[in-house]
């Protein structure tokens, strides 16, 4: 008897709320394999060799009043199930999973266009799309994916809302926290906006894992560690979910809230451990709500209901009465900082090139040192925000250029 290949057991349980307070449920979810387009319901257990598991696990909430908002999210994760079928056949899982969410995002923005009952209507995505050993996780918006592995909870996304983004600056980072309403005001969304920027990470699953994903109605309602507490301590996948979905629900429940939930085991995978958590887990895009986009200037932020500001500059409406007095200052400060950030920028690149040959070198004596490849990650994350803070610089000396030139009358 031939012995059974290296295969992978996927246990699923998904459940959808619509909270305490709404009337309607405009959150949206979807389990299905790609390979042969079977969508599941839950509960569920999926056995497939570690060639052919190509599952997808998606969690949306909807947003625009009404019916739009159920229909934005119902229309994301089918359209995504599609277009991942698609594209089945063309380059790598990275490629076809961030080409697939844009597609998404025509098709949202485009439904929303044509019907006037849908114009404004959005939805927050996260995707995990598994191959294999390997999970990829898409995000846009503020639903979440969390990794548990041996006691320990990792949440691999990071919301893209101007709480978030706020809560990471140097006014609030470790002094106080920004207003709580800010958590309602996403910087994307599907739908939002005719472009947008997929954050894509990547994790090598371990036999006893969790993945969980979820909408804001639950993440805004228990901690990371009760999460983790309540699936480890229950009997079963539908357990844990039916009682997050509870103690979100006793807590005001004022939002809908959706849970999936997936257990990872079979011969097809490693054995997980507390300390290789971090190590398995690799953030491959970072969303960056500073970069250069065409349409950032004119598009409005989305927020649950539909609503927000502008970034519609006024420049070009003021009269044109000769030179601030400060401008030398400004224009001054604004080039030490772009130079001062460009002599970082080169040297964090520097220091990433040698670390990466050393790691190599390692590679070859057959040693791995953890320790080095989360410096290496850090230092490439913050390259990548030098690189965006240069960029910001130059826009600042552009602005005040055009500024220093104006004066009200």
């Amino acid at each position: 008897m031939s012995e059974k290949a290296p295969f992978v057991l996927t246990s699923i349980y998904a459940r959808s709320d619509k909270g305490s307070v709404r009337e309607n449920n405009e959150d949206n979810f979807i389990v299905a394999d790609i390979l042969t387009g079977k969508s599941y319901s839950a509960p569920q257990s999926i056995e497939r060799s570690l060639e052919r598991n190509l599952l997808l696990l998606a969690v949306s909430d909807g947003m625009g009043g009404a019916s739009a908002g159920e229909i934005a999210s119902a229309v994301t994760v089918y359209s995504l199930k599609a277009e991942l079928i698609r594209l089945s056949a063309v380059g790598n899982s990275v490629d076809r999973l961030t080409e697939a969410v844009k597609q998404v995002n025509n098709v949202v923005l485009r439904l929303g266009e044509s019907c006037q009952e849908l114009k404004g209507m959005g939805a927050t995505l996260t995707a995990v799309l598994i191959e294999g050993a390997r999970a990829y996780i898409a995000e846009v918006g503020d639903s979440r994916a969390y990794i548990i592995r041996q006691g320990r909870i990792k949440q691999v996304t990071v919301d893209q809302s101007l709480y978030a983004m706020l809560a990471e600056t140097e006014g609030y980072k470790g002094k106080q926290m920004p207003a709580a309403t800010s958590k309602n005001v996403l910087l994307q969304s599907l739908g939002g906006q005719p472009s947008v920027q997929v954050a894509l990470s990547t994790v090598e699953l371990r036999a006893g894992d969790h993945l969980l994903l979820c909408s804001d109605g639950l993440s805004n309602k228990l901690e990371n560690d009760e999460i983790r507490k309540l699936v480890e301590r229950s009997p079963n996948l539908e357990a844990a979910c039916r009682t997050m979905i509870d103690v979100a629900k006793r807590r005001g429940g004022e939002d809908n809230v959706t849970v999936i939930l997936a257990r990872f085991d079979g011969t097809g995978l490693r054995v997980g451990s507390r300390a290789s958590l971090n190590q398995t887990i690799d953030m491959l895009a970072l969303f960056d709500p500073m970069s250069d986009r065409p349409d950032r200037s004119t598009r409005p932020l989305v927020s649950e209901q539909g609503e927000g500001e502008e970034f519609v500059s006024t420049v070009g409406m003021l009269p044109h009465r000769g030179n601030y007095e400060g401008r030398d200052k400004l224009l001054d400060a604004g080039q030490r900082v772009s130079r001062l950030l460009a002599e970082s920028r080169k040297a964090c690149n520097e220091l990433c090139m040698e670390l990466k040959l050393l790691e190599a070198w390692l590679q070859e004596c057959g040693e791995y040192d953890a320790e080095l490849r989360r410096v290496l990650a850090h230092l490439e994350y913050t390259n990548r925000r030098l690189h965006t803070a240069e960029s910001f610089a130059k826009r600042y000396n552009a602005l005040i250029d055009r500024l220093s030139k104006v004066s009200m009358p």
